[in-house]
């Protein structure tokens, strides 16, 4: 594996950088941006030894300014698997589908709540709320002011790449 984020001019689409985590068994997957330009990377644990894969961290956490990606060492234990990542308030939220959590933590990576949500895999922001949802189980999670889980039609199944707009 060989997984990064990079920095691409996107005139010319010369590489500008790139930046790698030290253990190269964790891919890279969703990214989220917060207000004040820092970056949280969602990650999947790819070891092959089980247990190491499992307590893998699933977090990481990008700073532009000083070209710093580092794993987030209180996002370990989660099955070493995030499904999705979302920028909301002064927190990100990350699902776990494999956990059935979906995670909160604070913009520097402070682990700070959980709530249960079986197979919470998506999560996006909308209008100061992040809204997690189950694939194929039909429940959406509001994290916002108040947490609470409102259960939909079982048939609903939504995509951890879906965007939520404003109706």
């Amino acid at each position: 594996m060989d997984s990064s984020l990079a920095s691409i001019d996107w005139k010319t689409g010369e590489l500008q950088n790139q930046w790698r985590l030290a253990d190269r068994r964790l891919s890279l997957r969703h990214l989220a941006r917060h207000a004040n330009g820092s970056i949280a990377v969602a990650l999947q644990a790819q070891h092959d030894d089980v247990v190491e894969r499992a307590g893998a961290p699933v977090l990481a956490l990008f700073d532009p300014a000083t070209g710093t990606l580092a794993t987030v060492s209180g996002s370990s234990g989660l099955a070493g698997y995030a499904g999705d990542i979302a920028s909301i308030g002064d927190q990100w939220v990350v699902a776990c589908p494999r956990s059935n959590l979906l995670v909160h933590f604070s913009i520097d990576g402070q682990r700070t709540g959980q709530q249960t949500l079986a197979a919470a895999c998506a999560v996006a922001a909308l209008e100061g709320t992040a809204m997690g949802w189950a694939t194929g189980h039909g429940a959406v999670a509001a994290v916002g002011a108040s947490t609470h889980i409102t259960h939909l039609a079982p048939a609903l199944e939504m995509d951890n790449h879906a965007v939520l707009l404003p109706g």
